[in-house]
């Protein structure tokens, strides 16, 4: 084989990556980034040069290999393997002149031989390197002791930005194929030697099943393209040149996966010996532990008890010495924790018999309009005299009508304290949701007479997150759920006896990372919040609307609601009779249709800029006070709402379009065209299937008509 093709390769040197694209460089850009949004930043240690560490008495050990004859001295280096050799040739000159001359060739091959099943060093690769490639840990291109990303086809060792910077697809490689025959140019890539690809960790035997899509080194394909490049106008030096590269490239492959195979039996048999290891430690300290009067019954299920015992590190007696002290404090832990699990669970148990005598209690001292803010059965067994008497005798003594007598004075105290402490809880949520994102500052406090106020406002309003129903990921607000402080607080005692009073958002943890908060709370344990600002404004809005002022009671505007006073003139068909709806429900629909309407107006500014949004959507919900879809009717007057109704024929079509629907959805068809593409089928909302629905929505929301041009129905 002519060495031109194989020089090629070997004469190659890699380049290091930029000096932007180091680890070190991307750590600092990244605690910049932190800095700049406040987020703590753990630093490094300084990088001030440290003083050299004191050897403890073995400097100079090597100084006697330097009076060894030479025939003693390659008799005790042919012991060693070839890392050995390779920090060997590290420690001097001399000793480097010595183990790297071509002379002693010799000592590599007896080093290699001492590793069994290592294939051998192909003939173009010089020992040393092969060594480097196979044992040892530096970078090839920029030399720093980390280099994670190897391969014995190239005999490359790289770090990760190095690795980048000289190995790319195939694709991603620039070139201009001019005047290159086309036979040469599709077996280009048969030319060089080819990194393993996703599918498989060892690399092709065959050359000729290299591909585009394969990983290379950029440097080798520029030679090997420049070199054909020069041959494109001699024809047998070109083929010849083609013939060598091929045999060079299928050499190195082969030779590759051979010592790929190799390493990987390697690894897997080290694995099967340390787990030989960690099994013979794991049963030497259970016998030890035996000795000492502990079962496996004993044993603790936690990390730090695994952490022991999981170790490929033989059982010595400075090993046990060491441990055996974590092993007992871990031991009496678990036996501690144990009796805490046993005392918890009769506690519990105890708080469970209480609930029976409480609910009695309540009944009997409580007419049901006064039960609002009390508490639930969860939150009872907790008050401390509940909690006095279930803990009493270690939790032994079972409870009795008897034994809960005595404490019903006390609880009466503890229930009024506990109302005051949910109703400040309330406060203070509510006045966290009217801050401004990122505000911080602290709750006031104020005195109970102004704590009933401004919970007795109609724009304080909450909703339980465990009971809103979602649909995807809509925002809990947009249900019907909502409720005022009263009724938040009956609705915690009658649909979560069990569940411990819990209000406002739970602090954030690492795995939620920056999540909505809202969406963290759905998914977290039932708890009430405050409703969002958009409600909250909307509250404030109606009230205008309606030349109401801001501090009018709840109360007041939900017993206009509840009367049929106080309408929305919106004429939605699908609103409930007046006996049924609530002024909480009643901002909950306001806030809805205005979102809808807001979420279509930035839709159209983004993809119809040059019409009038008037011409798509229309705001059937404004709450001004020239303009008002709310009203308070007087005692003789009845809402005027708006005629929709379809024409006749109209309706038996839209009708036999439903009925024909199936399963799948109806949709507005202006709505959808307000989408493109994928959007139409994921975006847009689908209509109830009911025709007085269909015709109020495109009446109310587009100004027109009901048409059967305008109503859609979805592909399965």
């Amino acid at each position: 084989m002519p060495v031109d093709a194989a020089l090629l390769s070997m004469r190659l040197q890699p380049v290091p990556c930029k000096p932007s694209q180091t680890r070190e460089a991307k750590r600092e850009r990244a605690l910049a980034r932190k800095a700049k949004f406040g987020q703590e930043v753990k630093k490094r240690a300084s990088a001030e040069p440290k003083k050299p560490r004191a050897l403890r008495g073995r400097a100079g050990g090597l100084e006697g290999l330097m009076g060894v004859p030479k025939d003693i001295f390659y008799e005790i280096v042919s012991w060693l393997e070839p890392l050995d050799l390779l920090y060997l040739a590290r420690a001097s000159k001399y000793l480097r002149s010595l183990i790297m001359s071509k002379d002693n060739a010799a000592l590599w091959k007896a080093a290699r031989k001492n590793v069994p099943g290592l294939p051998d060093c192909p003939a173009i690769l010089a020992e040393p390197r092969y060594a480097a490639v196979v044992f040892d840990q530096h970078c090839f291109a920029c030399g720093i002791s980390r280099s994670s990303c190897t391969d014995f086809s190239m005999t490359f060792r790289f770090c990760g930005p190095c690795f980048k910077a000289n190995i790319r697809k195939g694709k991603d490689i620039r070139f201009k194929a001019v005047g290159i025959p086309d036979d040469v140019l599709e077996r280009i890539w048969s030319l060089l030697v080819a990194a393993p690809t996703w599918v498989s960790v060892h690399p092709n035997e065959d050359p000729d099943m290299n591909h585009i899509q394969q990983r290379y080194h950029v440097a080798e394909f520029r030679a090997v393209f420049d070199q054909l490049k020069r041959l494109r106008d001699d024809p047998l030096d070109l083929q010849r040149f083609v013939d060598d590269r091929l045999a060079f490239t299928r050499q190195r492959q082969q030779h590759g996966k051979a010592v790929s195979l190799w390493y990987e039996e390697c690894r897997d048999q080290r694995y099967m010996d340390g787990e030989e290891v960690r099994a013979e430690r794991e049963k030497a300290i259970k016998e030890k532990l035996s000795e000492l009067g502990y079962s496996e019954a004993d044993y603790p299920e936690n990390e730090a008890w695994d952490k022991i015992f999981d170790q490929r590190i033989k059982l010595t007696d400075r090993i046990w010495k060491n441990i055996r002290p974590k092993l007992e404090e871990l031991l009496e832990q678990e036996k501690n924790d144990r009796i805490t699990a046993a005392f918890d669970a009769r506690v519990e148990q105890r708080r469970k018999e209480i609930h029976v005598f409480y609910e009695a209690f309540v009944d009997r001292n409580f007419e049901p309009d006064a039960r609002t803010f009390l508490p639930n059965l969860c939150d009872a067994g907790f008050l401390p005299s509940a909690t006095e008497l279930a803990t009493a005798n270690d939790a032994q003594d079972v409870i009795t009508e008897n034994r809960f007598a005595p404490i019903e004075a006390q609880l009466l105290v503890e229930m009024e304290v506990h109302a005051k402490n949910v109703k400040r809880d309330l406060y203070r949520v509510l006045v966290e949701e009217r801050q401004q994102s990122g505000d911080k500052t602290p709750v006031p406090d104020i005195d109970h007479d102004q704590l009933e106020v401004e919970l007795a406002g109609a724009s304080a309003l909450f909703y339980c997150t465990d009971c809103d129903p979602r649909h995807g990921f809509i925002h809990p607000a947009r249900t019907d759920r909502t409720l005022s402080a009263a009724e938040i607080c009956a609705h915690w005692r009658e649909k979560h006896p069990l569940q411990k009073w819990t209000a406002g958002y739970a602090p954030y943890t690492i795995e939620q990372g920056n999540l909505p908060r809202w969406l963290i709370a759905m998914n977290d344990a039932p708890r009430v919040l405050a409703i969002g600002r958009g409600q909250l404004e909307t509250a404030s809005a109606a009230l205008g609307a309606l030349g109401l002022p801001e501090d009018t009671a709840y109360a007041e505007v939900d017993e206009l609601v509840r009367a049929g006073t106080l309408v929305c003139l919106c004429g939605d068909p699908t609103l409930p009779p007046p006996e049924l709806w609530s002024w909480a429900k009643l901002v909950n629909h306001l806030w809805r249709e205005r979102e809808w309407y807001s979420r279509k107006c930035a839709l159209l500014a983004r993809s119809y800029a040059h019409f009038n949004v008037d011409h798509f959507v229309l705001d059937d919900h404004p709450l001004t006070e020239e303009s008002s879809c709310l009203t308070i009717l007087t005692e003789d007057e009845e809402p005027v709402y708006p005629d929709y109704a379809p024409a006749p024929k109209v309706a038996k079509e839209i009708r036999a379009m439903i009925e024909a629907s199936g399963t799948r959805g109806i949709v507005c068809e202006t709505c959808r065209n307000m989408y493109s593409g994928n959007r139409q089928a994921t975006c847009v909302e689908h209509l109830q299937k009911d025709v007085d629905v269909i015709a109020h929505h495109v009446k109310a929301k587009h100004g027109k008509a009901l048409e059967k041009k305008d109503v859609y129905v979805e592909n399965e």
